[in-house]
């Protein structure tokens, strides 16, 4: 199968990927390029930024957010972090990870080091690096052990693809650099309990890792070609033998998995978006007073109450809160909104109210049992003193891509990042930015849009 791989990342063209695929990939562009501005502005990310800039290098690619141009490798490393630093990046559900946090600043930083490189090339190394992610997660999901993170370990794959196509490698070199991209794959949920800002970081160095890979492979350093498949291959040592070829290559070349993601419309964990949804919608459609709630009831798969239903801790950290129901649906409703605003370290602080409204906010699982991974459905149910209840039940959430206003809602949030984005973020010229990238095919390079960007030199 890895060959299978190797020569799918090599021979396909632009034009087999169809209009729903390049639509997707164009959006979701947009959405990773709008949190990584976003995200410059994030306290957690400047020891990282400072550390990258004193590194100094070619300045052959640039910082979101920052404009300063380094070595191809360090700006995939900080470009990386920024994309998941908010929490606000894309998901796919099957395959629990956020695949473009690994992949776009990977391709970014390797196609501005080569320069010459057309929007279609982009666009074709960026769908095929997102959907081997997506296949990688699917394929894994039934036998990882859940202290894994997909999202950095199936992502050094899938920029690694990315970084190999755009670097020009034929079927060998694509199967060498997928090799040495499993020598430095890694990912663990241990900081994400912990509330350390390494798990962000693992973004970062799973784009890293996949340009160094490539040029590795380019210069002609080998690694393992049975990086799957092998008695010491992903498949044994993560899944126990459990990961499935059949999954993985099902309708490969013809169905690409980056059709599938979810656009996150709120800045926390993907298993949070449904019921802040629905907690929102009952807030906008009755006449609610949170304060007077007596309780919240929260209806949700298996998987989500156990991990994101645990009682609200106070003084916990915002990566902490992120994952946590009780205390997001508690500030949703008592705001009637959670939106970046939200993660200022001001609105973290212990506001009394939110913490009071948390205490009455249960999770509870569904069912015993069922699909893992599953998210939905989720049901919301607002219990007054009074003995009067609200209830709101979803099925699909607003940012799934059967949604038609889901390119609408991305623009929307694209925008609304950029404005957060504090000074170095381009806000002026954020409609130049969406005319260029929904126009990204057209482009015989890609200088008008890295301009956009607000590059400079490194000095």
């Amino acid at each position: 199968m890895e060959l299978q791989l190797a020569e799918h990342v090599v021979h396909t063209r632009y034009e087999a990927l169809g209009e729903a695929v390049i639509y997707s990939t164009k959006s979701f562009i947009l959405d990773t390029l709008g949190v990584s501005f976003a995200g410059a502005r994030v306290a957690a990310v400047q020891p990282l930024l400072e550390y990258v800039l004193e590194q100094g290098g070619r300045g052959e690619s640039t910082i979101l957010g920052n404009g300063t141009r380094v070595a191809a490798e360090q700006a995939a490393l900080i470009n990386g972090t920024l994309a998941h630093v908010l929490d606000y990046d894309e998901t796919h559900v099957a395959a629990n990870v956020h695949a473009n946090a690994t992949v776009f600043p990977a391709a970014l930083a390797v196609a501005e080091q080569r320069g010459r490189v057309s929007g279609r090339e982009l666009l074709t190394a960026i769908a095929l690096g997102v959907d081997l992610t997506c296949r990688l997660g699917v394929a894994a999901r039934e036998g990882m052990n859940e202290g894994w993170w997909p999202t950095s370990l199936f992502g050094t794959f899938g920029a690694a693809a990315a970084t190999a196509r755009l670097l020009g490698l034929d079927v060998r070199g694509v199967r060498q650099t997928l090799g040495l991209a499993y020598a430095q794959a890694m990912g663990n949920r241990q900081a994400l309990l912990d509330g350390g800002a390494a798990k962000y970081l693992q973004c970062g160095l799973a784009a890293r890792a996949a340009v160094t890979a490539g040029h590795l492979a380019r210069a002609g350093f080998t690694g393992a070609t049975r990086f799957l498949s092998g008695p010491f291959g992903l498949s044994a040592l993560y899944t126990g033998g459990a990961f499935s070829e059949a999954i993985l290559l099902d309708g490969l070349g013809r169905r690409f998995l980056g059709t599938e993601l979810i656009c996150k419309l709120h800045p926390c964990c993907s298993a949070a978006q449904a019921p802040l949804q629905a907690a929102l919608e009952l807030m906008r459609d009755h006449p609610i007073d949170a304060r007077r709630l007596a309780g919240i009831r929260v209806l949700a798969p298996r998987e989500v109450a156990e991990q994101l239903g645990r009682p609200h801790e106070v003084g916990s950290t915002r990566i902490q809160l992120q994952v946590n129901l009780p205390y997001l649906v508690a500030a949703a409703m008592v705001r009637r909104r959670f939106t970046l605003q939200d993660l200022e370290e001001d609105a973290l602080q212990d506001d009394p109210e939110v913490l009071q409204l948390a205490r009455r906010v249960t999770v509870e699982a569904s069912s015993p049992s069922g699909p893992r991974g599953a998210e939905l459905p989720v049901t919301v149910e607002l219990m007054a003193r009074d003995g009067t209840r609200w209830q709101r039940t979803l099925e699909v959430q607003a940012g799934d891509p059967s949604r038609p206003d889901l390119r609408e809602r991305i623009l929307d949030k694209f925008r609304s990042c950029l404005r957060q984005g504090g000074e170095e973020a381009p806000r002026a010229r954020s409609e130049q930015l969406i005319e260029r990238i929904l126009h990204l095919e057209e482009l015989e390079t890609l200088d008008c849009l890295t301009e956009a960007f607000g590059a400079r030199s490194k000095t």
